[in-house]
């Protein structure tokens, strides 16, 4: 991909989170809450489709193309498989998110590890990157659950990350 289509691509996404995520509560609702109906599930699966694209084509040299495609399973199945009421289905939607959450923030403090230590310019963006992780942790401990406030925070530095990631190669 193109890094000027990649970068369209990311600042879209990122006009396309704060849209959904404009919808509800700031404070209260996260994305899962706008899955309860059809339109608002295939917004969210869209979203999910776009950041899968982003962090498997920003990946493209960074890591093994096996462990692009585990991530993308993992952020696909999280976008896909949507809270719901049933307590069971909503403890699997639990566990693949923050499978997901995981998967995505150990690959992307390795790659920007890394970074950082080859590239001595870019050891501001793994500091910028624990920040935004201690933020999102010192939230999700105020409001004891996960917001959309706590979800654009991750997802919208996530993806800026990765953006900035293409561009230097």
């Amino acid at each position: 991909m193109k890094k000027t289509n990649f970068h369209l691509l990311s600042f879209l996404t990122i006009i396309y989170l704060i849209a959904l995520i404009s919808k509800g509560d700031l404070f209260r609702d996260n994305l899962s809450t706008l899955t309860q109906n059809k339109y608002g599930y295939l917004a969210v699966s869209l979203l999910g489709i776009l950041i899968a694209i982003i962090v498997y084509n920003g990946t493209k040299d960074t890591i093994s193309p096996l462990i692009r495609r585990l991530l993308t399973v993992f952020i696909l199945l999280c976008a896909f498989f949507p809270y719901s009421d049933k307590r069971y289905l909503a403890d699997i939607h639990i566990i693949i998110a923050y499978s997901t959450f995981a998967f995505l923030t150990t690959l992307t403090l390795r790659i920007l590890y890394h970074r950082s230590v080859f590239m001595k310019k870019d050891r501001y963006i793994l500091a910028i990157y624990l920040f935004m992780l201690m933020l999102i942790m010192a939230l999700t401990l105020h409001f004891l659950a996960i917001n959309a406030l706590i979800e654009l925070l991750y997802l919208g530095v996530t993806i800026i990350i990765y953006a900035y990631d293409y561009a230097g190669k």
